[in-house]
């Protein structure tokens, strides 16, 4: 139930479970149990959006076994909560509606919500990290590496997982004005490439052509460049600059 997709390219329906570490009476045999349940959770083909493994602290709680804990913490991320995400938001699925935060770190800093640089559109595609998410409950955290106004909202291609996020690439970006950054978030497309691209379109303007390429395909063709197939969901060509 709930696998179907929203309108935002989440599943409609995805439970969560919590883990407390540190319960009188918890022993190794807890964590065994924990994770014993789990690979059943994922043999039986179920997902799970969230994961919380916590710590109780206080008078009357027995002391945590710090290295059992954390064995027991970096199983579950490597083990369980990392594949499901790639299969809950695979590689190439659409999200929308991705809310930008901030930049370089998850922290938001009080210079970016005082200072109006951090919102200037001029910033897209420069050099950073930016952290989003989806407005909601428990929203999957959202990466792109390279710089978008914070406080505006994007379309993204889910180009990676980690153990508890995603990162992306936007829609829509334009293949006659996409910095070497953009180029480089999507799939298929490394470091020589993207300055490829970048390249072979600054030869052309500087040869008088106006526009450099006029379809997606065109610009990896003067490029000398294979096609990747995810860069169609993520590309266009903006003829009328």
């Amino acid at each position: 139930y709930g696998r179907e997709r929203g309108e935002r390219g989440l599943p409609r329906l995805l439970p969560g479970l919590n883990f407390i570490a540190g319960l009188n009476g918890e022993s190794e045999t807890t964590y065994i149990s924990n994770l014993n349940l789990l690979r059943s959770i994922r043999e039986e083909g179920l997902w799970l959006r969230r994961i919380n493994i916590r710590q109780v602290e206080g008078t009357g709680f027995q002391e945590i076994n710090e290295k059992k804990f954390q064995h027991f913490k970096k199983l579950v991320r490597d083990e369980i909560d990392r594949p499901l995400l790639e299969e809950m938001i695979p590689t190439g699925e659409i999200l929308r509606g991705i809310w930008w935060e901030t930049h370089d770190d998850r922290i938001r800093r009080p210079e970016q919500v005082s200072q109006g640089k951090y919102r200037d559109p001029m910033i897209r595609g420069s050099s950073g990290i930016t952290f989003g998410r989806q407005i909601g409950a428990y929203p999957i955290l959202a990466a792109i590496p390279y710089k978008v106004p914070l406080e505006s909202g994007s379309d993204i291609m889910v180009t990676g997982h980690g153990s508890r996020s995603i990162s992306g690439v936007e829609l829509g970006i334009d293949v006659n004005k996409a910095t070497k950054q953009q180029f480089e978030a999507i799939p298929g497309i490394g470091s020589k490439s993207a300055w490829k691209l970048v390249s072979t379109r600054a030869k052309l303007a500087n040869k008088g052509h106006e526009v450099p390429f006029d379809t997606v395909h065109d610009a990896f063709n003067k490029s000398d460049l294979n096609f990747p197939n995810l860069a169609e969901k993520v590309l266009v060509a903006n003829t009328d600059l």
